[in-house]
């Protein structure tokens, strides 16, 4: 019985070593990342701001300019709601935009970003370190916006920049409602593959040598 016993034993082993092989090829590429709390409900555009973990100043500058509320913006907010709303939808003032900061983990101010998250409810923390990889940090916030917003639009940007939120709703308002990319087009240059490059691509999200 000791020998029917071993191979019992060894044939199980095989067993839970396949499905752990199998669970772990199923495993998404990343953990999912962690994100503010968000209301139901479809927005019309969702701005995505790449920012530097420690950057807690450009986003506090962020926020008390181009990001504000459209409610403290000198415009003409019926207008802009109606733009929106051209092809029959029903984007509210509250709706029609929502920005969202995009950070990376690093050990020694994630307590101090977690209060930030707390307090603001506008920033999103990926699986990513911020020098790592901004390839792989933009690929992760997007894969957060698809999981946990209902959106017409997504526009990346950076805490250094500053948009004219208004003037991005009237343009986006005019254009087609799918597959629409604007922004400069790149054509035919050559993909980083060096590992410590901030603008490194893995093979696994694009094995092509050029964009």
């Amino acid at each position: 019985q000791q020998p029917q016993q071993q191979q019992l034993h060894q044939r199980q082993v095989v067993v839970q070593r396949k499905a752990e092989a199998i669970t772990e090829k199923t495993k998404p590429a990343r953990p999912p990342p962690s994100g503010p709390y968000l209301p139901p409900g479809a927005l019309f555009v969702v701005v995505l701001i790449l920012s530097e973990t420690p950057d807690a100043p450009h986003r506090r500058a962020v926020r008390n300019s181009w990001a504000k509320q459209l409610s403290d913006y000198q415009v003409d907010r019926s207008s802009l709601v109606s733009a929106a709303n051209a092809d029959g939808e029903a984007f509210s003032v509250e709706t029609l935009y929502r920005h969202f900061f995009v950070v990376g983990r690093l050990a020694g101010i994630l307590d101090y970003v977690r209060t930030e998250m707390e307090k603001e409810r506008d920033v999103v923390m990926v699986n990513e370190n911020d020098y790592a990889s901004t390839t792989a940090k933009l690929y992760s916030a997007l894969m957060w916006a698809k999981m946990n917003l209902e959106f017409e639009y997504v526009l990346k940007t950076q805490d250094k920049v500053f948009l004219n939120v208004p003037g991005m709703i009237y343009w986006l308002a005019g254009q087609p409602r799918k597959r629409l990319y604007a922004g400069n087009k790149v054509r035919l240059a050559r993909i980083m593959k060096k590992k410590r490059s901030p603008w490194y691509m893995a093979d696994k999200f694009y094995a092509g040598k050029f964009y």
